[in-house]
């Protein structure tokens, strides 16, 4: 089984956050109609630990995982081992990576792609115990992710002027469109059934929401130009 993205201790540092609660909180209001709805997925979620606590299901080369914060914790360090596709639902993190000249707020409504091999550090400046800070991610296999931009080119190649795609090793933070947040809801409801064509319709929807990916402004930066 795939092993997700894998933490390491909080340290402690001062940062300044970026979005006050105010604001978070109207913004959460606003696109509470487009976040994902977790009420399919195990309501089972009683933390084992406060920071980041993991619920996962999934197979070898998929594995769908929610993770809650219910308190404030800074510079918590992330590693995926794997394509990772991020998605906030409740509250606010705050985002480090090497890549950035500046830390960014990560929102409800908003995606993350994380490459594989890559680390991020977090702030989770408004967890609270009745109020947690919850994520949901997709980790996908890289040679599963591999194998749908190789069908994608089969089927929808691209100019000669711009080449092949190919997998790009970036960043990329991007506002969902409702068709991502659609395969999102899918994604939520079958990692959460038990049926025969279960594993299938998880496949094909993990190769969609890479192709929705695609489809978004930001896909200039999964891809390679």
């Amino acid at each position: 089984m795939l092993s997700g993205l894998s933490g390491n201790d909080a340290v402690i540092v001062s940062r300044t956050a970026t979005t006050d609660r105010t604001q978070l909180n109207a913004f959460c209001l606003f696109v509470g109609s487009i976040m994902p709805d977790l009420t399919p997925f195990p309501a089972n979620r009683s933390p084992q630990v406060l920071i980041e606590n993991r619920t996962s299901v999934g197979g070898r080369d998929l594995q769908f995982s929610v993770y809650d914060t219910y308190q404030p914790a800074q510079a918590v360090a992330l590693h995926a081992r794997n394509l990772v596709c991020c998605g906030m639902v409740t509250g606010r993190k705050t985002i480090y990576t090497e890549e950035a000249d500046a830390p960014f707020d990560f929102l409800p409504g908003e995606s993350l792609v994380v490459p594989s091999g890559r680390s991020i550090q977090i702030d989770f400046p408004d967890a609270e115990t009745g109020d947690p800070t919850t994520c949901i991610t997709l980790e996908i296999e890289k040679d599963k992710v591999q194998r749908i931009v190789d069908r994608l080119n089969e089927t929808t190649p691209r100019s000669a002027a711009s080449g092949d795609w190919t997998v790009e090793d970036r960043f990329v933070h991007f506002p969902n469109t409702p068709a991502i947040e659609n395969v999102l809801q899918t994604l939520v409801t079958l990692f959460s059934e038990n049926h025969a064509y279960r594993d299938a319709l998880i496949d094909l929807n993990a190769a969609e929401l890479v192709v929705r990916i695609l489809q978004t402004e930001a896909r200039s930066l999964l891809m390679a130009e």
